[in-house]
C-alpha cells in the first residue's frame, strides 16, 4: 500500500509538472500566433527609415530618386494621398504578380508592395495608369483606399501628390468605384488616347458610388488607385484621380545622415522589415518569472504554505503550555513557522516586483513591431532577473525549520 500511494504522489507530481508545461508551450504558441498577425500588419506601414528617402527637388529643380533606386531599380516614384496612411514608393514589375508578394527591397512579404501595373508606362506618361495595393484592415497599404466608400472620407481626403524622377503631379480623388476584379472598362489600360479617356470618365461617373469633378474640364491624365473589397469575392474597391503636373517645390539638399562616407545608400530597413526587434530568450525569461509567482499545476500547494504555517504556529503557541509534552520544543517549532510565514510574505512580495519590473523592461527594450531575433544586448539582464526570481523562489518558500511531530502535504 505505502509503494503505491508513492507511486501515486510522483505520477500526480509528473503529471502537474507535464500540465504545467503543455499550457506554457500553448501560451507561448498563442502569444507568437497573435503576435504574427500583429507584426505583419505593423510592418506594412511605411517606416521612418524608408520615410528619409522620400525623393526631395535636387539643385537641377527634379526629384531626386537616386537613393531609393539604390534600394531598388524598380522604383517608379512615390505616392501621397494626404492626411491617410497612404505615402509609399511606388515599384513596377515583370508583371502585376511579382510584387503581390514582395516588399520594396525584393524581400518575400505577405503585405506585398504598392505597384503601378506592368501595362502602364514607367515614366506614368499613360492618360490612365492603375496602382495596385493590398487592402490592410489595420489602415496600411491601401487600406484606406476601402474607406472612401464613406461620403464623409470621401469629402475630406481628396488631395495627394504622385512624384516622378520626371515630373511631379497633384493628385485630385474626384470617384470612388466598387466593382470586381474582372471589370475591363476599369483594369485594361492599353489604348487609352485622349477620346477614350472621356468615355472612361463617363463610364466612371454612371457606376461611382461618389462622383466630383469639373464638367467642362477634360482630363489630362488618371491615376486609379486599386484594393481588395472584403464585401463580396473578387470584389475591389478603386478611386480614381485626376493628376495635374506642378511645378517642383524649391530645391532641398539631401540629409547627410541619410548617405554613406562612399556615398552609398544608408541600409535602410522599413516597408516590410524593420531594423529594431525582440528577442524571444527576453519572453521567455518573462514566462518563467510568471511562472514562478503563478506555478500551473501546484499554485495552490506553494501557496497553501502560508495558511498551514500560520495555523500550525497558532495550534503549538496554545499547546506550548503544560498540556505538551515538550513545550520547549512546541515553542521553538511554532517560531520557526511563523519565521517562515514572513519569509512567504516577503517573498510574494519579492517575486511581483522582479515580475513587474522583468515586464516592464521587456515592454521598454524591446520592439514587439520588429523581427524576432534568439537575443539580443538585453537578454544578459533578463536572464539575471529570472535566476534571481527562481532563488527567491528557492530560499523564501522552502521550509528549512523543525517540523511539527505530525506533517499534513502541502
Amino acid at each position: 500500500m505505502g509503494k503505491l500511494r508513492s507511486t501515486a504522489r510522483i505520477a500526480d507530481k509528473l503529471l502537474g509538472i507535464l500540465t504545467g508545461l503543455m499550457a506554457l508551450v500553448l501560451l507561448g504558441y498563442s502569444c507568437y500566433v497573435l503576435y504574427d498577425n500583429f507584426a505583419k500588419g505593423q510592418a506594412a506601414f511605411v517606416s521612418k527609415e524608408l520615410l528619409r528617402y522620400k525623393p526631395t527637388v535636387n539643385a537641377e529643380g527634379v526629384y531626386d530618386f537616386s537613393q531609393l533606386r539604390k534600394i531598388n531599380k524598380d522604383v517608379r516614384g512615390w505616392l501621397s494621398v494626404y492626411d491617410t496612411n497612404i505615402n509609399y514608393p511606388v515599384v513596377q514589375g515583370r508583371d502585376d504578380m511579382e510584387y503581390i508578394n514582395k516588399d520594396v527591397y525584393g524581400k518575400s512579404s505577405l503585405t506585398g508592395s504598392i505597384y503601378l501595373s506592368f501595362v502602364n508606362n514607367s515614366e506614368l506618361k499613360d492618360m490612365y495608369n492603375i496602382v495596385f495595393g493590398h487592402h490592410m484592415e489595420n489602415g496600411s497599404l491601401f487600406g484606406d483606399v476601402a474607406r472612401f466608400t464613406d461620403k464623409r472620407f470621401f469629402d475630406t481626403h481628396r488631395d495627394g501628390e504622385f512624384l516622378t524622377p520626371d515630373q511631379a503631379y497633384h493628385l485630385r480623388v474626384f470617384a470612388c468605384m466598387e466593382t470586381n476584379a474582372y471589370e475591363s472598362r476599369v483594369y485594361s489600360v492599353t489604348g487609352i488616347n485622349k477620346s477614350a479617356i472621356n468615355q472612361m470618365v463617363e463610364y466612371i461617373k454612371a457606376n461611382s458610388l461618389y462622383y466630383d469633378r469639373p464638367e467642362d474640364v477634360s482630363p489630362e491624365k488618371i491615376v486609379a488607385l486599386s484594393t481588395c473589397s472584403d464585401i463580396r469575392t473578387n470584389g475591389r474597391v478603386v478611386i480614381f484621380c485626376d493628376a495635374t503636373p506642378q511645378p517642383a517645390s524649391e530645391p532641398v539638399v539631401p540629409a547627410a545622415a541619410d548617405i554613406t562616407d562612399d556615398g552609398a545608400v544608408r541600409p535602410s530597413e522599413g516597408h516590410g522589415t524593420i531594423r529594431s526587434g525582440w528577442a524571444v530568450m527576453n519572453l521567455i525569461c518573462v514566462f518563467v518569472l510568471l511562472y514562478t509567482l503563478f506555478p500551473i499545476g501546484s499554485i495552490r500547494r506553494k501557496y497553501r504554505q502560508l495558511s498551514y504555517s500560520r495555523s500550525k504556529s497558532r495550534e503549538l503557541r496554545e499547546q506550548s503550555g503544560n498540556t505538551s509534552p515538550n513545550p520547549d520544543e512546541a515553542q521553538e517549532i511554532s517560531r520557526d513557522l511563523s519565521r517562515f510565514e514572513r519569509k512567504i510574505i516577503i517573498g510574494m512580495v519579492l517575486e511581483i516586483l522582479i515580475l513587474l519590473s522583468g515586464t516592464v523592461f521587456f515592454l521598454l527594450t524591446e520592439d514587439i513591431h520588429g523581427v524576432i531575433k534568439f537575443s539580443d544586448s538585453f537578454t544578459l539582464p533578463m536572464i539575471l532577473l529570472t535566476v534571481l526570481s527562481l532563488a527567491v523562489d528557492f530560499i523564501l518558500f522552502r521550509y528549512r525549520g523543525r517540523k511539527p511531530a505530525v506533517t499534513h502535504e502541502n
